[in-house]
């Protein structure tokens, strides 16, 4: 399954306990890559709404309404740790039937359910930025 140019892409990532500067980078990377396609997408990042937050449970909340508004997800998942806010967002995109799309970094490899084949309809491993980038223009 590929995504579409009508499709807003929901970007699901990890932020807590990761480092942000790698995290802000490669998310701009992607960025770069749906905007060269045309392809529309929501990034936290790039909603100023967030400026004020100050508890997770905000951000969540405001993710998670925000996601109503998408019609695919794309989890990047960068290590073993679990992130919270991204498995909420992960599980409300599936319970909402929008088709999930995981790019799942090798260390994550084996250390739960998200690399389940049931779970989305498009997943990839990758082990370096650019394998990344070059998995997600695959999708494209």
């Amino acid at each position: 399954m590929k995504l579409g140019k009508n499709q807003k892409v929901f970007l699901s990532y990890a932020w807590t306990g990761e480092d942000q500067t790698t995290v802000q980078k490669r998310m701009e990377s992607i960025v770069d890559i749906l905007e060269a396609h045309e392809i529309p997408y929501y990034y936290n990042q790039l909603d100023s709404d967030t400026e004020k937050f100050t508890a997770p449970g905000q951000y969540v909340k405001h993710a998670l309404e925000k996601l109503k508004d998408c019609g695919a997800l794309m989890a990047v998942v960068s290590s073993e740790r679990r992130s919270q806010g991204q498995l909420m967002e992960i599980g409300a995109a599936l319970y909402a039937g929008l088709p999930v799309f995981v790019a799942m970094h090798q260390s994550a490899t084996g250390t739960g359910y998200l690399e389940d084949q049931n779970l989305s309809d498009f997943s990839f491993t990758w082990s370096s930025e650019d394998d990344l980038l070059k998995g997600i223009e695959e999708l494209l």
